[in-house]
């Protein structure tokens, strides 16, 4: 099928692709976004019914679910220091989970519109956001 999300490491060995076929031991009906974190073997994965789940690399099998009542998420990230995951999607709003206690540490609201796009700085020092408003603004 169509790969519609992939993942590389920093030598180019392929890690991860979405296609709606398996990776580890579950399906994904669609995937919009993969994130990982080399250093813990970990990966974050958004899907369009709204989930985010964490996988472990090392592992075969389920991955853990992240609470999230965001709607749709569009897009995920790890932390560089690989404390945590923060995603985004349509509802305007943005997750920080803390991966060390497994519990939401934060959430912002920026309005009505998606977020698109999340990166960190490389000292985790602040997060840059790629955002679309539902409406133009003046």
């Amino acid at each position: 099928g169509e790969a519609t999300a992939a993942c590389f490491s920093v030598d180019g060995d392929a890690l991860g692709h979405v296609d709606g076929d398996a990776l580890g031991e579950a399906r994904f009906d669609e995937c919009f976004a993969l994130a990982i974190d080399e250093a813990t073997s970990r990966l974050v994965s958004v899907g369009a019914d709204g989930s985010v789940k964490l996988w472990d690399l090392q592992k075969v099998g389920q991955p853990t679910t992240l609470a999230s009542d965001l709607g749709a998420a569009a897009t995920a990230i790890l932390s560089p220091d690989g404390k945590q995951a923060v995603w985004g999607g349509t509802g305007g709003q943005i997750v920080f989970w803390d991966l060390t206690t497994g519990q939401q540490r934060s959430k912002v609201d920026l309005g009505e519109g998606t977020v698109i796009a999340l990166a960190w700085s490389p000292t985790n020092s602040f997060l840059a956001i790629g955002w679309q408003a539902k409406e133009a603004r003046r």
